[in-house]
């Protein structure tokens, strides 16, 4: 998981906004997100949930009507290749969470992001019955740190920390570490 802090600037619903608006075009480079779950301080945890095409710019005008929104939630699947260049997909295969620190944080208060794979597609070392996952690794590690550079620097985000668990050496903060 790659833990994330972006400036709010002093408007947190902007900020929760651009950022998902800028997830969900970067995203598109290596997958597509399947939906949105939002939550608002009236109507609590996950008071929305839009499913369908998800286009960044639809995204961000349907929030600004919800302006006591605390969380966002972006659940995508994954385009991958195999080691033959044959697309697979990987359902569920990535997270965003765009979020508040607190709900009733100080306007000033950065945002915080957390980007989370759960796939080991994109490490050179998998937990699976064949470790060596060199190639897959080659194919998709790339296009994922490419995303990943690019919403950094759309969204003025930075990697605070990376939970790596057991792909330790594997992961940081510019994405995978390939060999």
């Amino acid at each position: 998981m790659f833990h994330l802090t972006m400036p709010s600037g002093g408007t947190p619903l902007t900020a929760i906004r651009c950022a998902t608006v800028v997830f969900l075009e970067q995203v598109k480079t290596i997958g597509i997100a399947t939906s949105v779950e939002v939550s608002t301080r009236s109507g609590g945890e996950d008071a929305l949930t839009w499913k369908g095409v998800l286009d960044g710019p639809r995204v961000g005008q349907r929030l600004e009507a919800y302006p006591d929104t605390t969380r966002v939630l972006v659940t995508c699947d994954l385009r991958c290749e195999d080691s033959d260049g044959r697309e697979f997909t990987i359902s569920d295969g990535l997270t965003f969470w765009g979020q508040l620190a607190e709900d009733d944080s100080p306007p000033d208060e950065p945002l915080e992001i957390n980007l989370t794979l759960d796939t080991d597609v994109y490490l050179p070392k998998s937990l699976g019955e064949d470790r060596d996952n060199r190639v897959l690794a080659a194919r998709n590690a790339p296009r994922f740190n490419r995303f990943l550079a690019s919403f950094l620097r759309e969204t003025g985000a930075t990697v605070e920390s990376v939970s790596a668990g057991d792909y330790r050496g594997q992961v940081d903060a510019t994405g995978i570490v390939l060999p």
